[in-house]
């Protein structure tokens, strides 16, 4: 089992404000926000999948997306990515690109260059959207890079 990551931690590797952090997690804007912690005082500690979906869900947030869409795809990476939220996973090939893209603030693909790009899809229900969906506006996240920092640190 891999080690587990503190907020500060996840935010010093992530460089993502700990704050944002806080706020997502304060929000419950990830869905293992209200999960028991050891203690007053102590701080928590987040497993490899809750790590990763929490400092992507911070970065979105701070790159402007509204928290109900960051939630929202914080819960689908969590049921639909990462099977096995307390065990080792790897979120990416870290030795490959790979991207996490939001479109107009509502729908998600995931892209690698070179690769395979999934068709867009509603983030709250993941229903694909037509082939011919152009977002006007993109937010992405080089989830591979995200993996690295947060758990490769040099």
């Amino acid at each position: 089992m891999a080690a587990t990551l503190s907020l500060s931690e996840i935010s010093t590797r992530a460089r993502v404000d700990a704050r944002a952090l806080r706020y997502v997690l304060e929000h419950a804007a990830v869905p293992f926000a209200r999960a028991a912690g050891r203690g007053r005082g102590a701080p928590r500690r987040f497993n490899q999948a809750q790590a990763f979906t929490l400092a992507l869900s911070g970065l979105l947030f701070e790159s402007g997306l509204r928290r109900s869409t960051t939630a929202a795809l914080a819960r689908q990476l969590m049921t639909r990515l990462f099977s096995d939220v307390t065990g080792d996973f790897d979120p990416v090939a870290r030795d490959a690109e790979s991207f996490v893209e939001v479109g107009d603030g509502l729908n998600v693909r995931t892209r690698r260059p070179g690769g395979a790009t999934s068709v867009w899809h509603q983030i709250g229900t993941m229903a694909p959207l037509a082939v011919t969906y152009r977002p006007l506006i993109v937010v992405a996240v080089d989830a591979a890079e995200l993996g690295r920092r947060l758990f490769d640190p040099r």
